[in-house]
This record gives C-alpha cells, sequence and structure tokens, in this order.
C-alpha cells in the first residue's frame, strides 16, 4: 500500500505530538513493507531529526492542481492521511472527484473538539507585546490584542463551517477517542456519526521497562512538554511544586523539564522568584533516558487530544498524574490503578496526590508495574495495524 501523509510541517518525532505519531507509524508501515509520502508546508529547523519517508513533496502557494495530482499518479498513492488541515481536505477531495481518482481519504484530528477557539489567549498576546524586538512588531501585537474579541468570533464561526467541511469531504474522520464523538458531533451541529471512528495514539516506542527495573528508580518528577500557557499551562506544575517544596519529606526529590517553547524565560522566573533549586529545564532531548529514571510524571494540561507523553511515561514505568480536563483521558489512566486523576484544576488535591506517591514507594511501584502493563494496549504495531485496516475500508 502507498500512503501519503499531509502535514503543514515537515515532520520531526522531536517537533510535537502530531508529528511525533506520524513518524512512530510512518515507520512501522514502512516496516512492514508499505511505503509512505509526505506533503508538507514548512520546513523544520536544521536541528531537528526528520522522519525518513519514501518520498517528499513540498507544496507552496505556486503548487497547481496539476502538480499534486502528477505526484500521486507517479507514486500510486492509495490513501492521503491528512494530519488536522482542514482547508487541504476540500482541495484533495475535488481533485480525486474531477480526476476520478481511486483514492481514500482519511482525516485526523489531533486536538479535543473545539479547542482551536481557546488555542490563542489573551496572555499568548501580552507575551508577544513583551517580547515584541522591534516597535513596528510590538504595534503588530497590540492591534492583535485589541482585535482578540472580534478575532475570537471569528475564529469560532469558521471552525464550526471547517469541520462541517472536514466531515462532508473525507471517507473517514479519525478521533483520538471514541469519548470525543458527542462533543465532535456538537460542534459540527451534525448528527451522522458513520464516518467517526477512533484510533488512539500508539506508543512512540518499542520496548517496555522491566519490571525489576522499577525498583531502580530515581526520585525525579518529570514534565515532558512544549513549554506554552494556554494549553500546557506549565505555571500550574510550578505551583504546585512550589507547594511541595516547603515538605522536609520530599525534600530529596527533583523537576526535571523537557522541551523547549516561547514562554521558556517566564517559567524560569518563576523558579528564580521562589528559588526553587531542584528545578531543571533540559531543553529539547530525547526524553526516553529521563522517563527510564523518573518515578512520576506530571501533566496540568487544560486540554490534549491525547497526551502522547501520558502513555510514553506509562511505558516505562513513570506514573502519571493528571488533572481530570478532557475526555480521551478515560482511555488513559484508571485513576489509583495506573496513575492519578486530580479533580478538574483542584491544585490542593495535585498536590496531596504527588506528596503521597512521594511518600509511598509501594503504592508507587505497584502504580508503575500496573501502568507498564496498561500501556501495551498502545503498542506501535498494535495501533499500526488498526490504521492499515481502517485503509483498507
Amino acid at each position: 500500500m502507498n500512503i501519503l501523509f499531509y502535514s503543514v510541517w515537515d515532520i520531526s518525532p522531536q517537533k510535537g505530538g502530531t508529528e511525533r505519531i506520524t513518524s512512530t507509524l510512518c515507520t512501522e508501515f514502512r516496516r512492514e513493507g508499505h511505503k509512505c509520502y509526505l506533503v508538507y508546508k514548512t520546513n523544520l529547523d536544521p536541528n531537528f531529526e526528520l522522519c525518513e519517508f519514501d518520498g517528499k513533496f513540498k507544496i507552496g502557494a505556486n503548487t497547481s492542481d496539476e502538480d499534486i495530482i502528477k505526484y500521486l499518479l507517479d507514486n500510486k498513492i492509495n490513501v492521503i492521511h491528512i494530519q488536522s488541515n482542514f482547508l487541504f481536505v476540500r482541495r484533495i477531495r475535488k481533485i480525486r472527484d474531477i480526476n476520478h481518482l481511486s483514492l481514500k481519504i482519511i482525516f485526523s484530528h489531533h486536538f479535543e473538539p473545539g479547542w482551536e477557539e481557546r488555542s490563542v489567549s489573551m496572555s499568548d498576546i501580552l507575551l508577544d507585546v513583551r517580547q515584541a524586538i522591534t516597535g513596528f512588531s510590538k504595534l503588530v501585537h497590540i492591534i492583535r490584542l485589541f482585535l482578540y474579541p472580534i478575532n475570537r468570533l471569528r475564529i469560532s464561526y469558521l471552525n464550526h463551517k471547517y469541520y462541517r467541511l472536514s466531515y462532508e469531504n473525507t471517507d473517514n474522520v479519525v478521533l483520538l477517542s471514541k469519548y470525543f464523538f458527542n462533543k465532535y458531533m456538537q460542534y459540527m451541529k451534525m448528527t451522522d456519526v458513520s464516518k467517526l471512528r477512533s484510533i488512539p495514539n500508539a506508543l512512540s516506542f518499542n520496548e517496555f521497562l522491566p519490571f525489576i527495573e522499577i525498583s531502580k528508580k530515581e526520585k525525579i518528577v518529570l514534565i515532558v512538554s512544549r513549554l506554552e500557557e494556554t494549553q500546557k499551562r506549565i505555571s500550574s506544575a510550578l505551583k504546585i511544586w512550589v507547594d511541595l517544596y516547603s515538605y522536609t519529606s520530599v525534600e530529596n526529590w527533583k523537576l526535571y523539564i523537557i522541551g523547549a517553547g516561547r514562554y521558556n524565560e517566564y517559567y524560569k522566573k518563576i523558579v528564580k522568584k521562589h528559588r526553587l533549586t531542584n528545578v531543571f529545564f533540559e531543553g529539547i532531548r530525547d526524553p526516553k533516558p529521563y522517563y527510564v529514571k523518573a518515578s512520576l510524571f506530571m501533566m496540568t494540561s487544560e486540554s490534549e487530544g491525547w497526551g502522547l507523553t501520558l502513555t510514553e511515561a506509562m511505558q516505562f514505568g513513570c506514573v502519571p498524574i493528571a488533572f481530570d480536563n478532557y475526555d480521551s483521558l478515560k482511555d488513559i489512566i484508571i485513576n489509583d490503578y495506573n496513575g492519578v486523576l486530580v479533580s478538574r484544576n483542584q491544585q490542593s488535591d495535585y498536590v496531596d496526590a504527588m506528596l503521597s506517591l512521594m511518600i509511598d514507594h509501594s503504592c508507587r511501584n505497584l502504580l508503575a508495574h500496573q501502568a507498564i502493563n496498561f500501556s501495551r494496549k498502545f503498542a506501535i504495531k498494535e495501533v499500526a495495524h488498526q490504521w492499515l485496516n481502517l485503509y483498507k475500508e
């Protein structure tokens, strides 16, 4: 089978969750003898390690439909798998219909339904204003700030339209959890669910931590995330850590933060302000060695489509703790079995949950054992076969 992925960005497992899962699936599909191609719009920083495809095609404003048709035909594409780009759906459907191509169109939605409306906040724009280098760029962001209420309404209108457009012009829309179905249909204001499917994100790594290694874990708490506030809310994690810092019983614990982003300096200022000497910003790193060493994993996100880092942590016995803020968590964490779910945005409850697990290593080790076992259902091969079965429908 010849599979074409469409992505806004070139694909690197270091870029983000969507890109990491695309890289994971591509690698597994190619291992099983299928060919994978990529159409994308934007190059990545040269420091990113790129995923290998059988072919890549960068498109731009001057790329014609004829160019795309030629690429599809030259590479005998059977399936086009569109990663969260609404507008390309309509274009590829038009190309398929006019040219009578035998091509299955799949649209993957990687976010909680409706999240796009909340993806940019006033605090993000205020940060842009503060970080502006030139007077002109500062003026641009100030104008954005004043136009924010109007843009929120505009984004809401367009997203409702785009959701319907993607559903009407694809063969299937794939969400990360069946628990998103109702919200997706309500957002589209439609009742037909016949095209909806749910497939979870696959694990990024093939191996699982041997149970015997659980007892060797260190007093490390881990965050692996893009350093961004509106969605990821790393400041909430730091506030929780400030509260924990006063307990002498956990004074030997350390917090490692893996990732980068526009809020990097803002978070470092919080750490400096509260004199948190046991918080370490590691930047962009391979998270696997950290998962292996760490005992606990923190997530404080307002919303996620899946939360890939949760299942990655679980496969290495790093017990996840998360605010119960989005529906697909029901597929990932069984409270007090393979992790801990904390009531929505209840900081004091989160502190209590962390403190309990930090002190009780027997409970922590039991949850780690059960997390490893539970995570096997998201193994790369298992999830890849779900996708291949859908492609063949």
